[in-house]
């Protein structure tokens, strides 16, 4: 299913861009997470924008985009620097252009946009949207 195979391709690459100083630190979509009460920690969304049809009939393409959101947080009152150096990093991870695949299924960075930073429920925030698109071959009815 292309659904199931870009929401793979996308939590991989992120989970790679943010690296193994966040391993057990990343809260994913539909899984249990308890924020760590110091030192820093990400989530992970894919907001689906919606399918559009490229080509006709059956055998034809459809074109999905969306947004994934990747949140870094740290505690408060830890300053802005470890932040900014992580909204750097995924900004230079999610290039324009730049591909990600996961089982056969190609997914496209079209751009990636960095938040301001935030306070929320304790912690500090900053969030890249990484704005992308796949295409999927239409199934025979």
């Amino acid at each position: 299913m292309s659904e199931t195979n870009i929401n793979a391709a996308l939590v991989s690459a992120a989970t790679a861009a943010l690296g193994s100083g966040f391993t057990g630190r990343i809260a994913f979509e539909g899984r249990d997470f308890t924020p760590p009460v110091s030192g820093k920690w990400a989530a992970i969304f894919n907001l689906r924008a919606g399918i559009d049809v490229v080509t006709l009939g059956v055998g034809g393409q459809d074109e999905h985009s969306g947004v994934l959101q990747i949140d870094v947080s740290v505690s408060e009152n830890s300053g802005t620097g470890t932040l900014l150096t992580d909204a750097d990093a995924l900004r230079a991870y999610f290039v324009a252009g730049k591909y990600f695949t996961y089982s056969g299924q190609d997914v496209l960075v079209r751009h990636c946009d960095v938040s301001s930073i935030r306070q929320i429920d304790g912690y500090l925030r900053v969030s890249a949207s990484v704005t992308y698109t796949a295409r999927s071959t239409r199934p025979e009815i």
